[in-house]
C-alpha cells in the first residue's frame, strides 16, 4: 500500500515536472472558508499549501521506513519545496504584509 501511494505522490508531483497547465490542473484547490471577503484565495483552508505539506509529510513518513524509496521519495520532498517557495502559493502574504514598506 505505501509503494502505490508513494508512486501516486511521484505522479502528481515530480512527473508533473514544471508543466504549469498540469500543475494547474491537478493542483487546483479552490473553496470557501476565507477569513474576509477581500482576501485572497490561497489564505482560506484550502489554499494548496495546506495539501502540498500533507503530501510531504506522507511521502516522508513512507521513505522514513524504506529506505530503498529514498530516491523517489527525495524527487516528489524536492518537487513539493519547489511548489511551497513558488509565488503563486504565497499569494496572501501581500494581504498580510503589503509591500507599502510598512512593517
Amino acid at each position: 500500500e505505501e509503494l502505490l501511494l508513494l508512486q501516486y505522490f511521484f505522479a502528481i508531483t515530480f512527473r508533473l515536472g514544471d508543466d504549469e497547465a498540469a500543475i494547474s490542473s491537478i493542483w487546483c484547490m479552490t473553496g470557501g472558508g476565507k477569513p474576509l471577503p477581500s482576501a485572497p484565495d490561497q489564505l482560506n483552508f484550502t489554499a494548496i499549501r495546506y495539501h502540498l505539506s500533507f503530501v510531504a509529510y506522507a511521502t516522508a513518513a513512507i521513505c522514513m521506513r524504506t529506505p530503498l524509496l529514498k530516491a523517489q521519495g527525495g524527487a516528489v520532498l524536492g518537487w513539493v519545496m519547489r511548489q511551497l517557495l513558488s509565488p503563486r502559493v504565497f499569494r496572501y502574504c501581500d494581504f498580510y504584509w503589503p509591500a507599502d514598506g510598512s512593517p
